[in-house]
């Protein structure tokens, strides 16, 4: 499966430029079969005054169709409570899945204005089962656990600051090889008020290895990953069989 990875300096609040920003991405690389956007992309990450992005929902459901692929990415979406949801859609040409955050950035004042999901979402798509997950979720490894073997590859979209970048390095490889899976990340890059983020998007094998590195500017690339090589390094090394039993509420 070809999987392209956006890293979008979002600018604050301004959907549509952001929208034009990630369409202009798409527009000049090789087809993919799934497309994947930085957390918030369509707006930064907006907790204290938060916007609703149905707008870019939209432009993701026309992509999907258009071209016949897969995009994903979250928004700010809000619900009918008052209270907004960060929510990691995957949308495919026939249909939408999402994941609502689970760990809330306290620091950042996500709890305030947003409410966090209580299930995990696992998508099948092609060959893959992806586990979707976004930015704080990183640190929490029993929420991502693929304690029964149940997903292929997990998908994480942040807004990871620059100044936490070695965590963000470390906790993504320590995710792929302990879950024996594929990580994808997508981060975003540039400036937001006080804030610098490096980008570093990414794609790690299951043994830790990095296939794809972004670096730290706004671009777009694209790489192959391969269940066929997944599923022959875990029978080669099945540690996951061997994992502690436990149940994921």
């Amino acid at each position: 499966m070809k999987i392209a990875l956006i890293q979008l300096n979002s600018i604050w609040q301004d959907i549509e430029t952001n929208i034009q920003q990630a369409e202009n991405f798409i527009q000049q690389t090789e087809k993919a079969d799934l497309y994947i956007l930085p957390e918030m992309w369509a707006t930064g990450f907006c907790t204290a005054d938060a916007k609703d992005a149905s707008l870019a929902l939209h432009w993701m459901e026309r992509i999907a169709k258009e071209s016949l692929c897969a995009i994903a990415g979250s928004l700010p979406i809000s619900k009918e409570n008052g209270k907004f949801a960060n929510r990691f859609y995957f949308v495919t040409p026939t249909c939408s899945s999402f994941y609502d955050k689970h760990h809330l950035f306290r620091i950042g004042g996500e709890d305030k204005e947003f409410e966090a999901g209580q299930e995990r979402t696992i998508v099948h798509f092609g060959e893959f089962r992806f586990l979707l997950q976004i930015c704080y979720d990183l640190r929490f490894p029993v929420f991502s656990r693929n304690a029964n073997t149940d997903y292929d590859a997990i998908i994480y979209v942040a807004c990871w600051p620059a100044s936490r970048k070695l965590a963000l390095d470390s906790l993504l490889t320590a995710r792929a090889i302990e879950n024996q899976c594929y990580v994808i990340c997508v981060n975003r890059t540039g400036k937001e008020k006080t804030l610098r983020y490096d980008g570093g998007s990414c794609i790690i094998s299951p043994e830790g290895k990095r296939l794809l590195d972004l670096g730290c500017s706004p671009n777009i690339q694209t790489t192959d990953i391969s269940i066929e090589e997944l599923n022959s390094f875990r029978q080669k090394y099945p540690f996951l069989q061997d994992a502690d039993a436990f149940q994921l509420f």
